[in-house]
């Protein structure tokens, strides 16, 4: 069905541009999908936003953020797309100005919950200190937020993490016992618990995280600023055609939304506690 979806976008896709942008993305960010799927997706969805605009956009792919980030510092990149973790630790903020992604109408919907099942033995924050934990392979904010909050609660760190493809997936296993409890994004939970009304009943929200597990996009500073603003309202119309909902879909996001370097500073604080804390330990 997605190789469907994709080549029945792909037929509209036209477009004609004198100058590129160099579009840079961490495919770890992606890991739920097929790989090549994942890059024909961004493919066609960059070449629909190009559409508009005389410009063209090259894609590249990323397997390493510390890379990214050198080729961008050094004029090899115009645009980046990674995790909020990824820019606090491999980024110079300085190279960056703000940018868009594909989101959510819902501004919550990827905020972290810690979630257990309800007639869990797990009552406090203690009762997480050697706990069987779902969280998703990709997402290395999951393990700060719990690392985190079990040092300020002063709970020893013995976690067993389990590593899962998608928030579903862990939201079954702890359902059906698995686990002890699974880190997810609050859509996640909204959507496995309209599918599954009984997950409502069996599982419970144990702690609401304020970071969230998104993927930002930023331009480089220094752009040229006729090109950024061109490319930047291109995107914040896409929505507004059958094309361009037909690939946000391939997302699962419903809206593009713009990604000031401000929406940085939750994951920036809580890393700068975490080195902290590191520290202590040391």
């Amino acid at each position: 069905m997605f190789r469907v979806l994709l080549a029945a976008i792909l037929l509209f896709v036209t477009g004609a541009s004198s100058d590129v942008l160099r579009f840079g993305y961490d495919i770890e960010q992606f890991t739920r999908y097929n790989t090549k799927d994942t890059k024909l997706a961004i493919s066609i969805w960059l070449d629909e936003l190009a559409s508009d605009t005389i410009y063209d956009i090259d894609p590249i792919a990323y397997d390493d953020p510390r890379q990214m980030a050198s080729d961008l510092e050094h004029d090899k990149l115009d645009f980046v797309t990674s995790s909020s973790l990824n820019f606090v630790k491999y980024f110079d903020k300085t190279t960056l100005t703000d940018g868009f992604s594909g989101g959510d109408s819902n501004s919550t919907a990827h905020r972290l919950l810690l979630v257990t099942q309800e007639g869990s033995s797990i009552r406090s924050w203690q009762g997480l200190s050697s706990a069987k934990v779902f969280r998703l392979a990709s997402s290395d904010i999951s393990e700060l937020y719990l690392k985190i909050s079990l040092s300020r609660h002063k709970v020893p760190d013995q976690v067993e993490w389990i590593t899962i493809d998608n928030y579903q997936q862990g939201l079954l296993k702890l359902f059906f016992g698995k686990g002890d409890a699974a880190i997810v994004t609050e859509k996640a939970l909204m959507l496995a618990a309209e599918m599954n009304p009984q997950m409502r009943e069996r599982l419970k929200v144990f702690d609401t995280s304020t970071l969230s597990d998104v993927t930002l996009s930023y331009f480089r500073k220094g752009l040229d600023e006729k090109m950024q603003k061109a490319i930047t309202d291109a995107a914040m119309k896409i929505t507004s055609n059958i094309r361009g909902r037909q690939v946000l879909d391939v997302f699962r996001s419903d809206s593009i939304i713009k990604t000031p370097i401000s929406n940085l500073a939750p994951t920036e604080k809580a890393y700068r506690e975490y080195l902290d804390l590191i520290k202590r330990e040391e």
